[in-house]
């Protein structure tokens, strides 16, 4: 199981330490050597989870490269350890920070390939994250339709989704993917008309299963 977040003291960044912690942990955490100090991540995690917006975006390039290096890793437990940080970071700062210097769309393009993963503890943390990410990427969704709108990253995130939940035959993994089906229909809002007809037929279907 993924370490809980521990919430129990106050934010350490506001204790002056945080940045002395990043500069050691990074030299725990390269990429040729970092499973020789398999605490060091979860150090790192824990000290991501102390902190919040709006002190998570001054140490941004400290906390995305072992991130995304969790995330890219075989091991699962490292993708969700990775992609459940990452959730958090997204949270926790600035749309605006996120899109300098081209990190959402890094970030998007290394979560991306995970929309085929089947695993459970991938499904599980991806689509949150993704339903953290998009609307930084896509910007607000409107509520009404006041005129065209192309399809953006999230109608076709969405149209990969729909796809795997079709095509998934096991029990665990639907539960999975339901969990997450009503955050993209609140993330689309009236632009989910677009999938309606794939929808349906996948409710249906998972009714009958």
């Amino acid at each position: 199981p993924l370490p809980r977040d521990d919430t129990s003291t106050a934010p350490i960044s506001s204790k002056g330490f945080l940045k002395e912690i990043l500069v050691l942990l990074k030299t725990k955490l390269k990429r040729d050597s970092w499973k020789s100090h398999p605490n060091s991540k979860h150090a790192l995690l824990w000290c991501l989870r102390k902190i919040k917006h709006p002190h998570v975006g001054s140490h941004l390039d400290s906390f995305l490269p072992p991130l995304l290096m969790l995330i890219d890793d075989h091991e699962i437990y490292h993708k969700a350890l990775g992609l459940s940080g990452m959730t958090h970071l997204i949270s926790n700062t600035d749309g605006a920070e996120l899109k300098w210097h081209g990190r959402a769309e890094v970030v998007f393009e290394a979560i991306k390939p995970l929309l085929y993963n089947n695993e459970v503890d991938v499904t599980n943390t991806l689509h949150p994250c993704l339903l953290k990410l998009l609307p930084v990427l896509d910007g607000p969704t409107p509520r009404t339709i006041d005129g065209p709108r192309k399809p953006g990253r999230a109608d076709k995130v969405f149209s990969i989704f729909l796809s795997s939940m079709d095509m998934e035959s096991k029990l665990a993994v639907r539960k999975a993917y339901s969990t997450h089906l009503s955050g993209y229909i609140e993330l689309l809002g009236i632009f989910t008309v677009r999938h309606l007809k794939q929808l349906f037929s996948i409710l249906f279907s998972y009714l009958e299963f």
